[in-house]
């Protein structure tokens, strides 16, 4: 819960102020999966990745080794389904304060 709350943050903070601020001071990673968030194909070719690769990466951060691993093996349905299931809460998170403030605190326990 926390990493997505702490995702879906950084991804409004990118759709309200634009990557400069944050491209160069995030991880790989980080970068990597707010652009797969985002659906930014530019950003995510920049760092030598697409979705598909996108995904990958973070099918093991999510579900851990074995987990990932059986989600490769049926073309990462559960790590695409959380992606836009994440994705979907953006708009959300750039709109709604109560639920920005709500991820907030989710993110720091």
């Amino acid at each position: 819960m926390r990493r997505r709350a702490d995702l879906l943050l950084r991804a409004a903070s990118v759709r309200r102020w634009g990557w400069d601020d944050y491209r160069y001071q995030w991880s790989t990673g980080e970068v990597v999966a707010v652009a797969a968030l985002l659906g930014d194909g530019d950003v995510l070719s920049d760092m030598g990745e697409t979705l598909q690769t996108a995904y990958r990466r973070w099918a093991y951060d999510l579900w851990g080794m074995a987990d990932a691993q059986a989600d490769e093996a049926v073309e990462l349905r559960a790590t695409r389904k959380w992606f836009s299931g994440t994705a979907a809460d953006i708009d959300r998170t750039v709109s709604d304060l109560e639920f920005e403030q709500s991820l907030r605190e989710i993110r720091r326990r």
